[in-house]
């Protein structure tokens, strides 16, 4: 209040001048000398009378005490502005308006002054406790280095007291004072000094190891009032970290010694990989080796046993076919061993995988037993089969799972004499080797076969699944054993991560009983079926000269002649070349439709003929089958061949897969042309047998030069190449093939007896279509693999409506039975949409095959533009179009079918306006997937009635159930 300095008067009692009084008593240079009032019970005289301050109601008596600066609160009788001025000439005089804005600032004022007070104690009572309960040290002093505060935590490091130490220097807790002073020297520069260590005492005389922060303090105007310092005893913390670093110089002294030895042993750990490897690497190569060595001539062995068996080289005496049939059970036995060899070599190098597929268990046992009955009506034996109901689905090798079941019941057949018994038990148990637990799940499978033959002793039930143990060596004479077949078992099951057991009693009988833990669920389950494609066809269909031509690629002369047999009686024509160099001149030559292909041929194998194909525009399209003696369907899959055959090759697989690649009937396409490049005779001669019968037009090429050739010259639809070839082998016609214009498109199958690797792999990758396996390959698998190229490539197999360009109806049923698989396996539903043009044959003849043709060119132009990718559409016949829409609903299929329809309505075809109706119309049939059918035929049954319903109603609708 510097304004007001020296005396002051009031005039006016009331609540403002009462207020007022009450400001000012707190200001140090004011002096109240009255206040003038008339009502002696008024605030401001209460107030005055209780602080002594002179209360007077004249303004004489104001006038007397000679006041510096008067406030004129109100108004009072008698007392006026202008007569206090004239009154007190030298007195500063306030009047009640600025009196009112006096008061609220300095009531704004005192309340502001009040917080912050306020804040100002909390700050301080808040940096006592932080100065109360820190760790650490905290010590102030003034310039002359003298204590001023020394916190309890001080106390608690140094043992002095507060009380001890305030007022003291500083240097009493520091061993070498200069060392502080030339702290100071060094904060003269940078203003502080941060976390410096030291060596500090205290009250007792102990060294301590600290680390000390100082700095000034300042004033606002800067000045220094003395300093800072914060300190953090760190004694423990050197102990342990010297502790520490003991330890660590003893720890490097011992690795130092060590490390001698590490090496020296990782050396010989180095050695022993090495030669570990060496001996991996010469293992494989001597499996792949045999594999190819045994299994050719098994191969034609078993090829042409069979075909004398089936009086194909004229009429057999019954002697002469027990004899026939005496080579080929014996061949079949041979084989079986040689598998059982390699599977065994197989899983101990780690290279057995394991295919997981969803199957129906009893489909699977079903299938088995089918197989080895004639085996139990040979001997006269009883054969029971008890599914409990639970067994339904699991997720495992299906092809192993067969396998097992397949030695366990030939083992228990061999075992037990005529007119035993032999049962079969399927349940589901719960996990036996998991603890106990309340509420157990029953959800591991487990078969049981018993039989009442020899049994086994206790001591000899751990010794039968070893490899080529026997519980008794006359066994094996007795019984053509070699300890071969339940070592394998038990490692199939043990792949699967299940167990295997037997429980037995000499002369009793004996059960073996294998569990398998519950997988993962890849897929939805796939219900029992018949078939894989449509409706039903002939096994072997006839086909006529302009059969397609297959390409048979196998060094192997038996195996070739095989091949030839077994393709031919199919209705294929088969070319067969012998070695890999002549494979790609075949092929070129001959275009065949398909190749069935030796992975080990001499020269150039099949590997390089693929890759040659695939690099050939115009061989790159023809189907590669692979055929091979090893198990490499992974590696056949991924280089891009169409499909994988084992050698020996077992007619009737072959001939299936070439009858799935060439399902059309021959009335609607052209024959395809399969070159077959392989240095064995035989083996082209089987590919010639089995292609040429099968309807395709067949080209041999007997080495992988001549297969080039005959590719180049030909044009084959599809090469199966040999890969071992004494000139050229597969690989190098693969690579001729495909790095060939005229080639480069036509799809390679190999058919390889060779053991195929990575890098191998990796060479054909993009090349081939498929590879076969020679040891397992059959006529049925080669003409299944030629009937998916037709999948493939559908113009090669003639399966494309040169009007309207789109695919025919053949093709049509191959892609709907396959929808339908697909569907039922990943529960997806689908629609199937046929679309009729109403009175179409009128159009046609009045207006002539021109305007008819395109008529249907343009529809088709839209329907193709119309679809997506994963749709199909085909020209169904002369006047109907066939759609097959994946993941679609029925509504969602009859908006599209809307569409269709108000194309066909609104387009401007020629003559239209000379037609009744002056449009084009159609009827379309919308059916889906379950909801109206589960099967081909019964899908296209519903939709031809619905086109029947709405063609009699008139037409031009679009018409669904429901």
């Amino acid at each position: 209040m510097t304004e007001f300095k020296g005396r002051v008067a009031i005039i006016g009692a009331g609540q403002d001048g009462s207020d007022l009084l009450q400001l000012l008593l707190h200001e140090r240079d004011v002096n109240l000398v009255c206040i003038v009032a008339s009502d002696p019970q008024a605030p401001g005289v209460l107030s005055a009378k209780k602080y002594a301050i002179p209360v007077c109601s004249e303004l004489e008596h104001l006038v007397a005490q000679k006041p510096d600066v008067i406030f004129l609160t109100c108004s009072v009788d008698g007392i006026s502005p202008a007569l206090i001025r004239e009154r007190t000439p030298e007195a500063e005089l306030i009047e009640p308006s600025s009196v009112r804005l006096f008061l609220s600032m300095m009531k704004k004022h005192y309340v502001q002054h009040a917080e912050l007070e306020e804040t100002a104690e909390d700050a301080k009572t808040y940096l006592e406790n932080v100065l109360d309960n820190v760790a650490d040290s905290i010590i102030t002093t003034d310039n002359k280095g003298l204590i001023v505060e020394f916190n309890p935590g001080a106390s608690r490091i140094f043992g002095y007291s507060r009380e001890e130490m305030v007022g003291r220097h500083i240097e009493t807790l520091w061993i070498n004072p200069e060392q502080r002073r030339a702290i100071l020297g060094h904060m003269e520069r940078d203003g502080f000094i941060s976390n410096y260590e030291t060596k500090l005492q205290t009250k007792d005389g102990r060294i301590l190891d600290t680390i000390v922060t100082l700095s000034y303090i300042t004033n606002d105007a800067g000045e220094r009032l003395g300093t800072v310092g914060i300190t953090k005893d760190i004694t423990e913390k050197k102990r342990l970290q010297r502790e520490v670093e003991e330890r660590n110089r003893e720890l490097r002294e011992l690795n130092e010694h060590l490390e001698e030895k590490v090496m020296e042993r990782t050396r010989e750990l180095r050695k022993a990989n090495s030669e570990l490897e060496r001996s991996n690497a010469i293992k494989s190569r001597f499996i792949a080796t045999m594999s190819h060595e045994l299994r050719t001539p098994l191969n034609s062995i078993l090829g042409f046993s069979e075909l004398l068996g089936e009086d194909r080289a004229g009429t057999l005496t019954d002697k002469q076919k027990r004899y026939v049939s005496n080579i080929y059970h014996s061949g079949s036995h041979l084989l079986q061993l040689i598998n059982n060899i390699l599977d065994l070599a197989k899983i101990e190098s780690g290279k057995m995988e394991l295919h997981p597929e969803h199957f129906f268990v009893p489909q699977a046992i079903d299938e088995v037993t089918s197989v080895i009955r004639p085996l139990f009506d040979k001997k006269h034996l009883a054969f029971g089969i008890s599914i409990d109901p639970e067994v339904a689905h699991i997720t495992a090798d299906r092809i192993k799972f067969k396998q097992v079941l397949y030695n366990l019941l030939s083992n228990a057949v061999k075992f037990t004499p005529e007119r035993g018994e032999v049962v079969l038990h399927a349940g589901m148990v719960a996990d036996p080797v998991s603890a106990a637990d309340s509420a157990p799940v029953a959800d591991h499978l487990q078969i049981s076969i018993t039989d009442s033959g020899i049994g086994i002793r206790p001591e000899d039930q751990e010794r039968i699944f070893s490899e080529f143990e026997q519980v008794d060596s006359s066994y094996a004479r007795r019984f053509e054993g070699t300890g071969l077949g339940l070592a394998l078992t038990r490692r199939l099951v043990e792949l699967h991560g299940g167990q295997i057991f037997v429980e037995s009693r000499e002369n009793k009988g004996s059960t073996f009983t294998f569990i398998l833990p519950p997988a993962e669920e890849a897929v939805a389950p796939v219900p029992f079926c018949d078939a894989d494609f449509g409706e039903p066809t002939e096994q072997f269909p006839e086909r006529s000269g302009s059969a397609p031509l297959i390409t048979v690629v196998e060094d192997d002369r038996a195996t070739r002649e095989l091949l030839t047999v077994y393709l031919a009686e199919s209705g294929y024509q088969v070319s067969t070349v012998g070695t890999g160099d002549e494979a790609l001149a075949r092929i070129r030559e001959t275009r065949p439709f398909a190749v069935i292909l030796d992975v080990m041929l001499p020269g150039k194998d099949g590997w390089q003929i693929l890759q040659e194909m695939k690099s050939d525009p115009e061989l790159k399209d023809i189907p590669v089958i692979m055929a091979s003696m090893v198990d490499n369907q992974e590696l056949g899959f991924a280089l891009g061949a169409t499909d994988y055959l084992m050698k020996p090759i077992n007619r009737t697989c072959l001939i299936r897969k070439l009858d799935q690649l060439t399902t059309a009937n021959k009335r609607h396409r052209k024959p395809a042309t399969i070159l077959c490049i392989d240095d064995h005779p035989d083996v082209l001669e089987l590919l010639s047998g089995i292609l040429e019968p099968a309807g395709y037009s067949v080209l041999l090429a007997d080495s992988g030069k001549a297969g080039i050739e005959k590719a180049i010259i030909y044009r084959p639809d599809l090469i199966i190449l040999d890969l071992m070839m004494p000139d050229l082998d597969g690989f190098e016609v693969a690579q001729a093939l495909k790095s060939n214009t005229a080639t480069a498109d036509i799809p390679i199958c190999i058919l390889t007896a060779k053991e195929v690797t990575v890098e191998e792999r990796i060479e054909l990758a993009g090349k081939i279509e498929s590879v076969m396996q020679k040891s397992f390959f059959s006529k049925e698998d080669l003409l299944m693999h030629l009937r998916d190229l037709e999948v493939l490539y559908p113009a090669r197999a003639g399966l494309i409506d040169k009007v309207s360009g789109l695919f025919d109806r053949c093709y049509f049923h191959i892609r709907l039975a396959q929808e339908v698989n697909r569907a039922v396996r990943y529960k997806k539903t689908f629609a199937v949409v046929m679309i009729d043009i109403d009175r179409f044959t009128g159009y046609h003849g009045q207006f002539g095959m021109k305007h008819g043709n395109v008529c249907v060119k343009r529809i088709a132009d839209f329907l193709r533009k119309s679809l997506r990718g994963s749709d199909t559409i085909v020209r169904f016949g002369l006047d109907e179009f066939a759609v097959i829409l994946t993941d679609t609903t029925k509504d969602a299929a009859t908006r599209v079918a809307r569409r269709f329809l108000s194309f066909i309505e609104s387009y401007p075809f020629y003559g239209i306006e000379t037609l009744p109706s002056g449009k084009m119309s159609a009827t379309i049939a919308v059916v889906t997937y379950p909801q109206d059918a589960q099967s081909p035929e019964e899908l296209l049954a519903a939709a031809h009635h619905l086109l029947r319903t709405g063609k009699d109603g008139g037409g031009g609708r679009v018409i669904s159930n429901g």
